[in-house]
C-alpha cells in the first residue's frame, strides 16, 4: 500500500514539473513580447511584501466543552508576490507561511505555508489560455468538526494543486472551461495512551471540469452560467471504520454580476448540486446551492460587506457521507477618524450531517478597530467570540455527547508592515 502511495506522488510530482517547464517557457515567451520604448518603464514585475505580527489570547485553545484551558500565542505571517505589468497575458507568483508560537503549549505550534504560480497566456485579443500550480501546508483547527479530541496535537495536511484552461470571447458573450486536479494527503497524530489517529484514509484526489458562459448587460453588469463535475477519489478503498467515501458530484447555477464604480458590488449566483456516493449506505445528495457577496459602500464613511456560501464537505464521522455546511457573515465597517476604521462583525454557520441526524450551529460575532498611519503601516486590536452549539451527536459507542459543543474568546493585538 506505501508503494502505490510513493508511485501515486511521484506521478503527480511528474505533472508538477511538467506544468512547471510550460508555464517558465511562457514567461520566457512572453518576456519577449514585452518590450519596453525607451522612454517607458521597462520594471516587468512589481514585489508586493508584507509582515504581520500577532499577539492572541485565546481561553478555549482546545475549543473544549469543559476544562478551558488558556494560552497566549504569537503569529507571524509573512507574505511575498511577484506580478507581471505586461500589456498583453499575465503572471503571478505568491507565497506566504503562517508560524503560530503558542507560550504554555507548544505542541500546538504551528507552522502553514503556501507557494502559488498562476499565468495566463493571450493567443489573441479573444481567446486565451491559463494555468496554475499551488503547493500548501496547513493544519485543522482544534474548532474544526474533524478534529479527533484525543489527538496530541493538530492534524497536519499538505494540498497540491494543478489547473488549467482556455477562455473565449464572442461579440458580448465569454465562454471559460477549466480544470482542477488537487492531492490532499494527512497526516497520522499521536493520541492520549501512546497512540495514533490514524489519517492515511482521509487521503484523496480531487478532479473537477467546469464550463462556464457569461454575457455582458451594460458596463456595469452581466450574467452568466456554469455547471461543474466533480470526482473525490480516495487513495483506500475503504475508510477506517468501513466507508466507501469515492463519490461523483455534478452543480449548476445562475448568477449576476453588477458593479456601480465604486459604491456597489454584488456577486451572486443560484442553482442545484448532487452527490453520488460509492457506498451503497449512502444516500445521493440533493440541495440548493448558492454563493456570492456584497460591498455596499452606504456613505463616505460606512461600509457593507455580506457574504453567503453553501459546500457539500468531507467528513470522518462514521455513518455519515459528509456535511452540507451553509456560511452567512457580515461586516460593517465605519471610518469615524480619517485614519481609523472600526468594525462590527456577526457570522452564522449551519453544518448538517447527512444520513445521521447530527446538526453544527456555530455562531461568532466581534469588534474591532485598526489603525493606518500610512501606507506601510497598519495596526489593529480585535475582540471575538465563537461558540459552537451541535445536537444529536454521538460517541463511538452510540452515547449521546455535548463534548462538541464549546465557547471561545479571542483577543487579537496586530501590526502589520507592507514593503
Amino acid at each position: 500500500m506505501k508503494m502505490n502511495m510513493q508511485i501515486g506522488r511521484l506521478k503527480h510530482t511528474g505533472e508538477i514539473l511538467w506544468c512547471i517547464a510550460i508555464l517558465l517557457f511562457a514567461v520566457e515567451v512572453t518576456a519577449a513580447d514585452q518590450t519596453a520604448a525607451p522612454d517607458e518603464d521597462a520594471e516587468n514585475f512589481n514585489y508586493p511584501i508584507s509582515l504581520n505580527a500577532t499577539y492572541i489570547y485565546d481561553d478555549n485553545i482546545y475549543a473544549q466543552n469543559a476544562d478551558a484551558l488558556g494560552d497566549s500565542i504569537l503569529l507571524i505571517s509573512p507574505r511575498i508576490a511577484a506580478k507581471s505589468l505586461w500589456d498583453r497575458h499575465n503572471l503571478t507568483f505568491r507565497a506566504g507561511a503562517d508560524l503560530g508560537l503558542y507560550s504554555t503549549y507548544s505542541k500546538e505550534n504551528y507552522e502553514d505555508l503556501f507557494l502559488k504560480l498562476r499565468g495566463r497566456y493571450d493567443l489573441s485579443d479573444k481567446t486565451s489560455v491559463f494555468g496554475g500550480i499551488g503547493y500548501s501546508l496547513e493544519h485543522e483547527g482544534r474548532d474544526s468538526p474533524e478534529d479527533n479530541l484525543s489527538g496530541l496535537e493538530p492534524t497536519t495536511y499538505d494540498s497540491t494543486e494543478l489547473s488549467a484552461g482556455v477562455s473565449h470571447d464572442i461579440g458580448l458573450y465569454s465562454l471559460r472551461l477549466g480544470m482542477t486536479s488537487e492531492w490532499l494527503d494527512y497526516d497520522n497524530v499521536p493520541a492520549v495512551g501512546d497512540s495514533l489517529i490514524y489519517n492515511d484514509d482521509r487521503d484523496r484526489r480531487l478532479d473537477s471540469v467546469g464550463l462556464q458562459l457569461k454575457r455582458s448587460v451594460t458596463d456595469a453588469s452581466e450574467w452568466y452560467a456554469r455547471t461543474l463535475y466533480s470526482r473525490r477519489d480516495y487513495d483506500e478503498a475503504l475508510s477506517l471504520d468501513g466507508y466507501q467515501r469515492d463519490s461523483t458530484g455534478y452543480r449548476a447555477a445562475f448568477g449576476f454580476k453588477y458593479k456601480a464604480d465604486q459604491k456597489m458590488l454584488f456577486d451572486g449566483y443560484l442553482g442545484l448540486m448532487t452527490q453520488n456516493y460509492d457506498d451503497p449506505r449512502f444516500s445521493r445528495v440533493d440541495a440548493v446551492d448558492f454563493g456570492g457577496k456584497l460591498v455596499w459602500l452606504l456613505n463616505s464613511k460606512s461600509r457593507l460587506n455580506l457574504l453567503f456560501n453553501r459546500t457539500l464537505n468531507e467528513t470522518t464521522v462514521a455513518g455519515s457521507s459528509g456535511y452540507l455546511l451553509t456560511d452567512l457573515g457580515g461586516t460593517l465597517e465605519y471610518n469615524f477618524m480619517p485614519k481609523t476604521i472600526g468594525s462590527l462583525s456577526l457570522s452564522k454557520s449551519v453544518a448538517d450531517y447527512q444520513e445521521i441526524t447530527r446538526q453544527d450551529d456555530l455562531l461568532s460575532w466581534g469588534v474591532g478597530v485598526k489603525h493606518l498611519p500610512n501606507k506601510n503601516l497598519y495596526v489593529s486590536a480585535d475582540y471575538k467570540i465563537f461558540s459552537r452549539d451541535t445536537s444529536d451527536a454521538y460517541l463511538s459507542d452510540s452515547t449521546l455527547t455535548d463534548e462538541y459543543d464549546f465557547d471561545r474568546q479571542r483577543i487579537y493585538l496586530t501590526i502589520g508592515l507592507t514593503f
